[in-house]
């Protein structure tokens, strides 16, 4: 289901695309869609599972907070040091609070970043990975009521799209280097060593702080430490915390 927008910007952005071009292409993921609606609402399971979000909590509150949610999922991607298993952020309530419009204006920008690309038939790859950024959200960060507001699941896979819509500003950036190696000289050199020292730079830097990370899932002591010690407003991995604590006899 979250691939029909992504799919739908692939179909109308191929050369010589129209509107009934790209419906005729999107017509079988639409009914294979249809289907899987279908077969969730024929699923006592499914059916329980919305019941329990949508019938638990108020529905409003509920959009602020996880709206308001998507800022603060981007600040992480440049704050990896934040990363937890159980987020205790404090998250606003009201319309008019600044992070919930910030959230806003994020959706707001990725819908017009692809329409700006299919009006001017560019940037294809742009538009896709922004498209994927918005279907990993939503509606899991708008509409449909969650217990945590803030989790990584729906963060990680909106990553992948902003890594495919940054792709062209790469691409240019990498031109205007060959384009400045022409010139010859310790300039030529730079231009072509440095993409490739500063992209191995990164993913090392990159594996260095996964493997940190990943070392704390070898012990849940360790892995709800960290949570509770990133915690100020959410009681849960605290309590987990202790637990785990009083099982391994520290009193």
């Amino acid at each position: 289901l979250a691939g029909l927008l992504p799919a739908a910007v692939l179909a109308a952005t191929c050369p010589g695309a129209t509107v009934r071009s790209t419906l005729r292409r999107m017509l079988p993921l639409l009914v294979g869609a249809i289907a899987i609606l279908c077969w969730l609402a024929a699923t006592p399971r499914y059916v329980a599972l919305a019941e329990f979000s949508f019938l638990g909590r108020p529905l409003w509150g509920s959009l602020v907070a996880q709206v308001s949610a998507v800022p603060v999922g981007l600040g992480l991607l440049v704050q990896p040091q934040r990363l937890s298993i159980d987020y205790g952020i404090a998250l606003p309530a009201t319309g008019h609070d600044p992070l919930f419009l910030s959230g806003l204006l994020l959706f707001a920008a990725a819908a017009a970043g692809i329409a700006w690309c299919l009006w001017m038939r560019r940037a294809r790859a742009t538009a896709v990975g922004l498209a994927l950024w918005l279907a990993a959200l939503l509606p899991t960060q708008s509409f449909v009521p969650k217990l945590d507001a803030l989790s990584n699941r729906p963060l990680a896979l909106a990553l992948a799209g902003l890594l495919v819509a940054a792709t062209p500003l790469l691409a240019a950036v990498l031109q205007r280097a060959r384009e400045v190696s022409r010139h010859g000289g310790a300039m030529r050199t730079w231009a072509t060593v440095a993409p490739g020292a500063a992209a191995f730079a990164l993913v090392a830097m990159l594996a260095a702080a996964t493997t940190q990370r990943s070392t704390l899932f070898d012990s849940e002591l360790r892995l709800w430490q960290d949570a509770a010690m990133k915690s100020r407003s959410n009681a849960r991995p605290h309590l987990q915390y202790a637990l785990l604590l009083a099982r391994a006899g520290r009193d």
